[in-house]
């Protein structure tokens, strides 16, 4: 109660209410009850000043309303700025991962690129070859075919030559007649076996070749053109034949392929393979004369005769040996060239022939000194034990075909075992030295004691001879 002592207002501050006369407040109290002691201000004249204070502090509230709402909001923001980072960091580690797997399957695209290349490449090389097998067998398919229409004319010319033979003698044509042909037109077919002369100077007797199919030695009634050449074995237009210059004519044996004295030839041209414009003996000489003239010089030659050997270590290699006086002319017709002194195919058609000069030899210093045919083997023209022989002089051809006398043993040294120069036999003279007496006197003189005559003799010929054919056909 307001009138109690010690008891207050309710009111905060005292506002005088002016429109009732003393001094009442406004909410019909005393002052007393209002102000603590007399001297205290009244409240109600500071009542603007508080209005203004309660106005800024609501405003200072709604400010801190305000700030916390962009607080508030400012958390939110820099929450969700957080998520979107975490977010743009799980993706940047989801590319990085889909990056590393792309870089994977890129290297194993390449690798298998790269497979396939090495097995495209092996592809074109097996198609390469597979190309270069076809193309092979093409060209044997061809040769066969050739072979096969070879064959079959080959058969068909022996069928005439069974016909011919079969035909009776008295139809054949005189030998006379034939001999008056012309004689380019015929190929030798000898049936006469060689006589004892020529047997001793044969060299295939000698090295146990069978030699009963060699040609007679008839001056005058040699027959080499028993039958015509047939028209199939003749070629048309420029043909080839491999031509060998031997150093001697005396060499019963060609060098073999890849031996020392045939790199030697080889590399000064005494072995060419030479175009031959016609099928006659003409051409044939003629072409021999042209290509060789490095190595002829204009010296007279003459082609060797040619027979296969069939003796068992020597078979298949011509053996080879000269013509006989009687035959040995300047022009040499076409029936001699092919039945003696050509080496033919089994077609009939020319292969190759073995000249040589009719008089003198070819030196290796000699040969050596020719231009040089074929390079790449000067290697070959190294002292060589079995060609070279130190001491020799090196002969030269001049017009009249003066001897050559070679630096190394000559291939015609193989014709010395068989020629009657060293014999193992007495002569006739000594022979008549047999019926002198025991007391050694002749014509009276029985005094004086028997001239020993001088005989050549080789102590075991048999043994020399054996290794001498051993070292021949291991060297040549």
């Amino acid at each position: 109660m307001p009138e109690l002592k010690g008891y207050r207002c309710g009111c905060v501050s005292f506002s005088q209410n002016k429109s009732v006369p003393g001094v009442i407040c406004e909410c019909g109290h005393f002052a007393c009850f209002h102000l603590n002691s007399a001297n205290s201000l009244s409240p109600g004249k500071h009542h603007d000043d508080v209005e203004l204070l309660r106005q800024r502090v609501q405003a200072l509230e709604q400010q801190l309303l305000s700030a916390t709402d962009g607080q508030e909001r400012l958390d939110q923001t820099i929450h969700r700025l957080s998520q979107m980072e975490e977010a743009v960091e799980r993706n940047q580690e989801e590319i990085r991962t889909d990056f590393k797997s792309s870089y994977k399957h890129m290297s194993a695209a390449w690798s298998l690129v790269e497979q396939l290349q090495k097995r495209l490449s092996t592809f074109e090389e097996k198609q390469n070859l597979q190309t270069v097998q076809l193309e092979r067998a093409g060209k044997e398919l061809d040769d066969l075919r050739n072979r096969n229409l070879e064959l079959l004319e080959t058969d068909e010319m022996l069928e005439e030559r069974i016909e011919q033979l079969e035909q009776p003698t008295s139809s054949r044509q005189p030998t006379g007649e034939r001999r008056s042909a012309s004689p380019e037109a015929g190929i030798p077919a000898p049936k006469h076996s060689p006589s004892p002369s020529q047997q001793h100077h044969s060299t295939t007797d000698k090295l146990k070749c069978d030699t009963s199919s060699q040609s007679p030695i008839h001056p005058v009634h040699l027959d080499l053109a028993e039958a015509p050449v047939p028209t199939a074995i003749i070629p048309s237009g420029v043909w080839t034949m491999h031509v060998s210059v031997l150093p001697s004519r005396d060499q019963p044996f060609p060098f073999e392929k890849d031996t020392a004295a045939y790199k030697r030839c080889l590399s000064r041209g005494l072995q060419r393979v030479v175009p031959v414009q016609g099928y006659s003996a003409e051409a044939i000489t003629s072409a021999i004369s042209k290509f060789f003239h490095p190595v002829l010089q204009n010296n007279a030659w003459e082609p060797l005769e040619a027979k296969v050997c069939d003796a068992r270590r020597l078979e298949g290699l011509p053996m080879l040996r000269p013509l006989e006086p009687e035959i040995n002319r300047t022009a040499y017709d076409m029936g001699l060239i092919m039945g003696r002194c050509a080496v033919r195919d089994g077609s009939g058609r020319i292969q190759s022939m073995y000249v040589a000069l009719k008089r003198g030899k070819l030196s290796w210093n000699t040969i050596r000194d020719f231009p040089v045919y074929m390079e790449g083997l000067e290697s070959s023209w190294a002292f060589d034990r079995f060609l070279d022989q130190d001491g020799e002089s090196d002969g030269d051809l001049d017009g009249e075909g003066a001897d050559v006398r070679p630096r190394r043993p000559s291939m015609s040294q193989v014709t010395t075992l068989t020629k009657p120069s060293v014999s193992l036999k007495r002569s006739s003279a000594e022979m008549e030295l047999g019926g002198v007496g025991s007391n050694g006197s002749v014509d009276g003189e029985s005094e004086a004691p028997r001239a020993k005559v001088a005989r050549t003799c080789i102590p075991d010929a048999l043994d020399f001879k054996a290794r001498y054919e051993s070292d021949l056909v291991s060297r040549y």
